[in-house]
């Protein structure tokens, strides 16, 4: 927390005392202290690479009608493209990655912890 800009200065001071005061009034801040790796999950981000599933996860496919052309073409297509997935995290093509085709199609490599809607 030190280095955050929001703790600086004389304002930053007060509400680095607030933070304290609160974490303390549980006991958190004692425990904090000596275990800081078991809570730093809950206070910093792990950011972890995209899966082929977490792509699978991110489209909904509405689909035409079952039983007609559109949909065998439909289903064809979405087969391939998990197929692909897995290939591209599966290392099978080695100039890409499952990150570089999450960037390409939302513009962002890893999926925001709120997801994109």
């Amino acid at each position: 927390m030190r280095d955050s800009a929001m703790f600086e200065g004389p304002e930053g001071a007060k509400r680095m005392s607030t933070v304290k005061y609160g974490l303390n009034s549980f006991g958190l801040l004692e425990a904090l202290g000596k275990h800081p790796d078991s809570f730093r999950a809950l206070f910093v981000e792990i950011i972890k690479p995209p899966t082929a599933r977490d792509l699978r996860n991110l489209f909904i496919v509405t689909y035409s009608i079952p039983g007609g052309n559109r949909r065998w073409l439909e289903n064809d297509t979405i087969c391939h493209w998990f197929n692909w997935l897995a290939e591209v995290q599966d290392g099978e093509c080695p100039s890409l990655t499952v990150a570089m085709v999450l960037e390409f199609a939302t513009g962002a490599t890893v999926v925001p912890p709120l997801g994109f809607e």
